[in-house]
């Protein structure tokens, strides 16, 4: 055994063990707005209070104004069914991090990588 343990011992038998409910929403601070950040503040959401944060103005701009500021099937179609009132995403963009993380009950953070496209590699 290479791994030193079992690997079925991680997964949960959903069968003996209950739902999880949660009760309320959240306020939830995504710093980073690629395609990581951004699908992630979008998932979340749909059911809690997301405030996105960017150091670019332009992004936070296209984000407050339901415009992704990435190439991504899925965002877009999100955005733009939250701009034209068929999707309700409680989401805001802002350069304050500082205000944004100081409220907020979750801070997910969504850091660069710098992948190299030439090489097919990440550093």
């Amino acid at each position: 055994m290479t791994l030193n343990f079992d690997p079925t011992e991680l997964f949960v038998d959903t069968s003996a063990t209950s739902a999880i409910v949660i009760d309320r929403s959240y306020k939830i601070a995504v710093a980073g707005t690629g395609y990581v950040g951004l699908s992630l503040a979008v998932l979340l959401a749909q059911h809690n209070q997301v405030i996105a944060v960017d150091i670019i103005p332009e992004k936070v701009e296209k984000l407050n104004n339901c415009i992704s500021p990435v190439q991504d099937e899925y965002i877009e179609k999100y955005l733009s069914e939250a701009r034209s009132g068929k999707r309700r995403l409680d989401l805001r963009a802002t350069t304050d991090g500082t205000a944004a993380y100081a409220d907020a009950d979750l801070i997910v953070v969504a850091a660069p990588t710098n992948y190299d496209p030439k090489q097919n590699f990440f550093d």
